[in-house]
């Protein structure tokens, strides 16, 4: 649920995700059953729709929902998570409507940008569900969850949050782009602390932010899982 937290806020009631005036401003859904909430409303098949589709209730495309990294969740997984936002507190927090500004109007219209229903294949099969262990089939499991932000080849670039953001980074084992350089020490350090061997520190809504808080074994299934992909000599896609 921590990828959750970070757009939905610290009690998934939504807060403004987006406020640039080229942008526009965006709110992040209120996750709860309170007023203004969708929880209240949300059957189950409504839950298993946004969150592996992209897809709201009302069957429209959903701004910025990163199903691309929720569609490999396991059943299991996936209902445990509806599950427990079934049972979140209720917190009264309505939002207005999203205000589109003039460059995401553009994007939106040329590309489908933030709209991660136009660009998932809806019928691909969803991995394995494999053993919580310090694994590399399990890392790649867990990994889907990277490939959100980090692309699909882990080479990172521009990515759909906020513009003030920076661009991801490469993640792929090439040692002069990526993190081909880096021990597993290194490795831990930065998603646990945000501190890179070899540069500045991540930024914060990053890490540790979103995975600091998973376990020494998923963090090392991740690790090994990353030694497996293919290096990509480049700073990502622009």
């Amino acid at each position: 649920t921590r990828v959750c937290y970070d757009c939905h806020g610290p009690d998934l009631a939504g807060q403004v995700f987006m406020d640039a005036p080229p942008m526009g401003t965006i709110y992040a859904s209120n996750l709860t059953s309170g007023n203004g909430g969708i929880g209240g409303q949300y059957s189950d098949t409504d839950w298993v729709r946004a969150i592996r589709h992209g897809v709201g209730a009302d069957h429209k495309a959903l701004f910025n929902m990163p199903s691309e990294a929720f569609w490999s969740l396991s059943d299991a997984d996936l209902g445990a998570l509806i599950a427990f936002l079934k049972q979140l507190p209720p917190v009264d927090n309505p939002h207005p409507a999203p205000e589109y500004g003039p460059v995401s109007r553009g994007l939106i219209a040329l590309t489908g940008a933030f709209f991660s229903a136009a660009h998932i294949d809806h019928d691909a099969p969803r991995m394995q569900e494999v053993e919580a262990a310090a694994t590399p089939e399990f890392g790649a499991y867990l990994a889907q969850l990277c490939a959100a932000c980090h692309q699909a080849d882990f080479s990172g670039g521009t990515h759909h949050g906020p513009p003030d953001w920076p661009n991801t980074a490469n993640i792929t084992p090439d040692p002069e782009y990526g993190i081909g350089k880096w021990s597993e020490a290194d490795f831990f350090r930065a998603m646990r602390e945000g501190k890179r061997p070899d540069g500045p520190d991540i930024h914060p809504e990053a890490m540790p932010r979103t995975i600091g808080n998973m376990t020494d074994d998923e963090l090392k299934a991740i690790w090994l899982y990353l030694q497996t992909v293919p290096p990509v000599a480049s700073k990502g896609k622009e």
